[in-house]
């Protein structure tokens, strides 16, 4: 079996390599969508270049066709001056420049088949500017003319520039990409790249997010984040740590035995002191651990009503004695005594009477009397809620009985408080009976007491022969103890032979 130590290291890597993978998948996600918005306003500060160029090309509608003339070209050279981002302004008819605003009359020819939906070309460089990229826009034809007006490369580089981030910008037009240094190459054969597309015009933008996804990139820009995961996994194995000790305590384990049922019922006889017959039993809690075997109840009775289990343990107790009883006739002729300790806790509420009223609701009142023994390990405060809770018990039919009276908390009051039909005396009064006169003095005593009250006496803790004797003289009604049975699996009581 591993140990609690190595449990934990375990722990801590499987949460840190977790808050990690996390980390890096938000920070892809949080990248991408920033490389969205990043795309976006890219692409609305180039729709505006290009409608610039758009209406550069409407405001040289009316020149089309004419004739390269000065008026004609101070024309032109206005629209250069006054519209934004435009460079130059050319007259074209079929496949040839004519007129352009930087050189006046002039003729060129043109490919109308490079133009990216007879629309658009993006250049590396021309004969004016061999160096230096270009974008045309061709506006419509009119008559066999058109406009092309020319955007100089460094409005858009700058563009793709200021919104590079981490991951590198292209414009694309057709097969031809131009890079955020302004070259014109052709498209890249990347396999991650993002496409935004222009809903006005027909080009797009490219961006390769490789070097999002890359433990590089997270490295670099997330340390912080790792230092908040690590210490976060420390944290989180500190309290993984305290929840293994506590697995590891009679507290949590007697709550998972409650819950599995690895708590079964047991019973030890109580015998009529007159006839030697078999009386009655009282219920006992014997937990079988997987692990380290019986438990022993003083161990854990008393876990329970310090933590509050005590009331499962008993409404599990009184669920399994209630289903093994249930329908069962012993034959006996007089009703059998079926015996449960209690503490301070079921007096504080009415839930035992409820349980009470269940278990009598399966059990035959010819066949068995139900008493509950009041123990004595917690104070029982004489409230309106215990006298209403002890009330409500009599009259459902529940006897009373004082469990190990004369000790602990189990004193004198409360034979006037409970008003017991029995009285059990503790074996530690019963152990040397026969021999220390204090003993004997004690059990006269209670006795004595109990004849005054009308309440019959159990004596427990009976091994020898002796005692039976001295005990039976004394005036004990009842006895209990291993010289008559040690406490056996409730199946086995209700066998004929424990019942003969």
């Amino acid at each position: 079996m591993p140990s609690r130590l190595h449990v934990a290291a375990l722990f801590f890597v499987v949460v840190l390599l977790t808050g990690v993978a996390l980390s890096f998948l938000q920070m892809q996600h949080i990248q991408k969508q920033y490389l969205q918005t990043r795309l976006q306003q890219v692409r609305t500060s180039l729709d505006i270049t290009l409608s610039h160029a758009e209406f550069a090309a409407q405001s040289a509608t009316p020149f089309l066709g004419q004739a390269c003339t000065g008026d004609v070209l101070t024309k032109l050279r206005t629209i250069v001056a006054t519209v934004p981002d435009v460079r130059s302004v050319n007259l074209a008819r079929e496949n040839e420049v004519y007129c352009t605003s930087v050189f006046g009359g002039r003729s060129d020819k043109i490919e109308l088949q490079d133009y990216v939906d007879g629309k658009l070309l993006l250049l590396g460089g021309n004969s004016m500017s061999p160096g230096r990229s270009l974008l045309v826009w061709r506006s419509a034809e009119k008559n066999g003319h058109y406009a092309l007006i020319g955007i100089d490369g460094y409005y858009i580089y700058d563009i793709l520039q200021v919104s590079r981030g981490h991951a590198p910008l292209y414009f694309r037009v057709g097969n031809q990409v131009m890079t955020l240094q302004g070259h014109v190459v052709p498209l890249p054969a990347s396999r991650q790249l993002v496409t935004l597309s222009s809903e006005r015009f027909p080009y797009a933008i490219l961006a390769d997010d490789s070097d999002l996804t890359h433990w590089r990139t997270f490295l670099a820009h997330g340390w912080r984040i790792l230092l908040i995961v690590a210490g976060a996994s420390l944290l989180l194995t500190f309290f993984f740590m305290r929840y293994l000790r506590y697995r590891e305590t009679l507290e949590y384990q007697l709550a998972r035995a409650v819950q599995k049922g690895q708590i079964r019922p047991w019973i030890q006889p109580i015998i009529d002191a007159r006839t030697g017959s078999i009386a009655g039993g009282e219920i006992l809690l014997r937990w079988l651990h997987p692990k380290s075997g019986f438990i022993p109840p003083d161990a854990f009775i008393a876990v329970a009503e310090q933590n509050g289990t005590i009331k499962a343990l008993t409404r599990e107790c009184f669920r399994q004695v209630s289903q093994a009883l249930s329908g069962y006739r012993h034959g006996g002729g007089v009703p059998l005594m079926l015996c449960f300790n209690v503490s301070a806790a079921h007096f504080r509420d009415e839930e035992i009477v409820s349980l009470c009223e269940q278990v009598m609701a399966n059990l035959d009142p010819e066949e068995w009397t139900l008493v509950l023994e009041v123990t004595e390990r917690e104070h029982i405060e004489n409230s309106g809620q215990v006298v209403k809770t002890t009330g409500s018990l009599k009259e459902a039919g529940v006897l009373l009985s004082l469990d190990d009276f004369g000790t602990g908390n189990a004193n004198y009051s409360y034979l006037q408080q409970f008003a017991p039909e029995f009285i059990k005396i503790d074996k530690t009064f019963t152990r040397d009976v026969t021999r220390d006169p204090v003993s004997l003095y004690v059990v006269e005593s209670i006795i004595h007491l109990a004849e005054r009250g009308g309440c019959a006496v159990i004596a427990e803790g009976i091994e020898f022969e002796e005692q039976r004797v001295q005990l039976l003289q004394l005036g004990v009604t009842h006895f209990q103890g291993y010289l008559f049975s040690r406490p056996i699996p409730l199946e086995e009581f209700l066998t004929e032979g424990a019942l003969s």
